[in-house]
């Protein structure tokens, strides 16, 4: 089921006003919107054109290459790939067809994911494209580059980008109060900071290759990234008036993290109804880290030496029927996490993490009414330095959509998520915030599940 409006959009070109129609589509998970000829003519990429949609509550920011919405983390996809922002920079606005807000996401698409961006496009021409765009700062220490460039066959594209970022935030200013009510404790605290030396540096390149059968039946898709960014030295200065005593502080760090990464994606439609799809990524994250704090009474410095190895993995099967749809699936994550904490010691902490999800979701659709109702069990286990722990839990998913005009709809959602404790958190190690602050794992601490309901209206 599907509702259509249509809204209407003015562009004023030059003293001559030209109204396009945006065309949208509701459904029970969300919207489908349809770009007009004129959208994708003043937009350069994909990235400009899913700006233009002007959908509420989506924040897309140039400068961090972010994209943000009012309900939570954003899922990017292209074509029902797992995407990133430059992916979708690399797309020519005319070869869009429809983008795809699935604003209630169901258990296929994982946790704490509040919105998931679908973007259909066509295959380009055969041939070869390439392109390079640039953002720089006059008076601030901005630069930003994008390239890309792809090579299509009838059947298959091979494509290659790379991005390149430099910035500083020297200009960020910090005000911070706090009130200790242990009488051994200043009363009021007074903080006022200025962030220096903050080069942030980051270079990111994908090699990605995709692959459609003539039929269309049959999809493939990788990329290996590879992603290196930190920064040399980051510092906050800061002057603090404690119960009227004056004195001043500086926290530095400076961190170094390279990050290769594969992904790999393949679906097919068995037959008219039944379709599955597979998708799986592995990555390798290596980040040194120092920290430093140094204070009228107090020096802290300490060195982190992190590596990680983790992987994801997807296994989905969807069948339509008549009145909706029904879905099945299976997610297996695990990963492995070893930080190296170095001041006049070395102490050593190490975890290793799995998680399994089986689910089942059903869609029915009315002509006035949907529902999409799911349940699935989850499995955590997590060991550390000698100690396991194991966490069972079932989770209930509900979407119940209901219209009860063309303008007005009511959306309602309950799912309930599992939370596991991070490697930090587990970590016995003392890590100083300031002269009043010290941050300390709890090696006890373990998973727990969370209800959420959410209630749209408009």
């Amino acid at each position: 089921f599907a509702q259509t409006i249509i809204t209407n959009d003015s562009i004023a070109l030059q003293e001559v006003t030209i109204t396009s129609q945006a065309r949208v589509e509701q459904a029970i998970d969300g919207d489908l919107y349809i770009p007009e000829k004129l959208q994708k003519q003043h937009s350069a990429n994909g990235v400009e054109l899913l700006k233009a949609m002007n959908y509420p509550g989506l924040e897309i920011d140039l400068l961090t290459k972010s994209i943000s919405h009012t309900s939570g983390m954003v899922q990017l996809r292209i074509n029902n790939v797992v995407s990133s922002i430059n992916d979708l920079q690399s797309i020519d606005a005319s070869l869009v067809k429809s983008i795809r807000f699935i604003a209630m996401p169901g258990l296929k698409y994982g946790k704490d994911v509040g919105l998931v961006i679908n973007v259909r496009c066509k295959r380009g021409d055969i041939g070869t494209s390439a392109a390079i765009t640039t953002m720089n700062a006059l008076t601030t220490g901005y630069n930003d580059v994008s390239s890309w460039g792809k090579l299509t066959t009838q059947n298959s594209e091979w494509g290659l980008t790379y991005n390149f970022r430099q910035n500083s935030n020297e200009d960020v200013v910090t005000k911070t109060k706090q009130n200790y009510s242990d009488s051994s404790l200043p009363q009021n605290i007074e903080k006022n900071g200025r962030y220096n030396k903050c080069n942030f540096t980051s270079h990111n390149a994908t090699l990605s290759y995709n692959f459609v059968s003539t039929d269309t039946k049959h999809v493939f898709d990788i990329k290996i990234t590879g992603l290196h960014l930190g920064f040399p030295r980051r510092e906050l200065i800061e002057n603090t008036i404690s119960d009227g005593i004056a004195s001043t502080s500086i926290t530095y760090n400076k961190s170094k993290e390279n990050m290769p990464s594969v992904k790999l994606y393949y679906a097919c439609d068995i037959d008219s109804v039944n379709s599955i799809s597979a998708y799986w990524t592995g990555a390798y994250v290596s980040n040194k880290y120092d920290r430093g704090f140094v204070s009228d009474d107090i020096t802290s410095i300490y060195h982190v030496d992190g590596k990680k190895h983790t992987m994801h993995g997807e296994l989905n099967y969807s069948r339509s029927l008549r009145n909706g749809t029904f879905d099945v699936g299976l997610h297996y994550d695990a990963s492995t996490t070893k930080n190296e904490y170095t001041d006049n010691t070395l102490s050593s902490y190490a975890m290793h993490n799995d998680e399994q999800f089986l689910y089942a979701e059903r869609q029915i659709n009315n002509k006035r009414a949907q529902w999409k109702v799911g349940v699935g069990g989850n499995r955590q286990h997590f060991s550390n330095d000698g100690y396991s722990y194991t966490f069972w839990s079932i989770k209930p998913y509900l979407t119940f959509r209901f219209a009860f005009n063309d303008k007005l709809t009511m959306r309602y959602r309950f799912i309930r998520e599992s939370y596991s404790p991070s490697l930090t958190d587990l970590t016995n190690y003392a890590r100083r915030d300031d002269v009043y602050e010290v941050t300390v794992g709890n090696s006890e601490l373990k998973p727990y599940n969370e209800n959420q309901n959410e209630l749209r209206v408009g």
